[in-house]
């Protein structure tokens, strides 16, 4: 169980990392955020009990600050909470690149 409340904290800290849509994609990367943490899940019936609250917060933590559209569409195709983590990287990167500019 506590391998799953692991996956299922990754998984909301990678969307917050993600965070800002403001619009239905943020719905959409709800939705697969909370299917890609059940699939790495061990125990799959602790991560379906918290679902709800995943989309949730993923939802919020998108809406609040804008990715690149690059990051989102990279998250929205992630089949696993590591694939995820690389868009949020190359969106960080390309960040600090602007910045230096």
């Amino acid at each position: 169980m506590q391998a799953a409340k692991g996956k299922c904290l990754a998984g909301v800290v990678i969307a917050m990392a993600l965070a800002g849509c403001g619009n239905e994609k943020c719905d959409a990367l709800g939705k697969h955020m909370a299917d890609v943490v059940l699939a790495e899940a061990a125990d799959k019936a602790a991560v379906e009990d918290k679902r709800e609250d995943i989309v949730k917060k993923t939802i919020e933590a998108c809406q609040a600050e804008p990715p690149e559209e690059k990051a989102l569409d990279c998250a929205l195709k992630a089949k696993s909470t590591a694939e995820m983590k690389a868009c949020e990287a190359d969106d960080e990167k390309k960040a600090d690149e602007e910045k230096k500019d």
